[in-house]
């Protein structure tokens, strides 16, 4: 009976030497993914143990991607970025490696600031100068005052945020409380994603988009006499893209 009961006891502190170990493990890991998102929202931020020299470049590399996202797909100024993990949904894929989900909100600016300069705006009133129906040149007239209206309303608005939502797949040493490698993608359902990184001999490799397919890349690179005479052959299906 004495047995028993030792053998119980020591059962019952070695659980709760595990659930301690346990709970201190999870301490440094939510420690290390707050680290992460502090450096993401820094402007400038120093090196931490808690971080590895690839994740540290990871990071720098994450907020030149979104700046060139901004300037190049939405041309608009990347103002802040904000991330935060959700590490009370980690899923514990292995000893060592974790999937957490993370929110991205980027705040931007829109470069234009002239409503009356946006190039569908103008390539609306040149296609309703161009249009030998009066019907339709006073149709075109109408979207083109529609859309400066809703430009306008982005720029008084000043600045406006985007969010991604990304599954990472992260490396954790329990023994040094550090992320070693981190790799995540924004893909989910029917929508390819954006933001993807792989993890590849050690270093991030960026699966990069093509910026070129995004909306106002094009808007931007082609002229608005190209972009009138889309209007002219097929007006509501521009006004829909735009």
């Amino acid at each position: 009976m004495a047995f028993v009961l030792v053998l119980t006891l020591l059962m019952g502190i070695s659980g709760a030497q595990a659930n301690s170990q346990q709970d201190h493990l999870k301490q440094h890991f939510d420690k290390a993914l707050r680290t992460y998102s502090s450096a993401m929202g820094a402007e400038l931020y120093q090196k931490n143990d808690l971080l590895s020299e690839p994740v540290y470049n990871l990071i720098a590399e994450r907020k030149l991607f979104y700046e060139r996202y901004f300037q190049i797909g939405l041309h608009s100024e990347l103002v802040s970025i904000s991330t935060e993990f959700e590490p009370t949904a980690a899923i514990q894929l292995s000893e060592n490696a974790y999937q957490v989900q993370e929110m991205v909100t980027l705040t931007g600016k829109p470069l234009l600031q002239v409503a009356e300069d946006y190039p569908v705006y103008r390539a609306y009133l040149l296609a309703a100068e161009m249009a030998k129906d009066a019907d339709l040149s006073r149709y075109l007239e109408q979207t083109a005052e529609e859309i400066r209206a809703a430009v306008q309303e982005s720029i008084d608005a000043n600045t406006f945020e985007i969010t991604i939502i990304n599954l990472h797949k992260v490396a954790f040493n329990p023994q040094t409380g550090q992320l070693v490698s981190d790799s995540f993608t924004s893909e989910a359902n029917d929508d390819p994603g954006t933001d993807k990184v792989e993890w590849v001999d050690g270093k991030a490799m960026r699966v990069a988009p093509d910026f070129t397919n995004m909306a106002d890349y094009e808007i931007y690179s082609i002229s608005v006499e190209v972009l009138a005479q889309r209007i002219l052959e097929d007006p509501k299906a521009a006004t829909s893209e735009n």
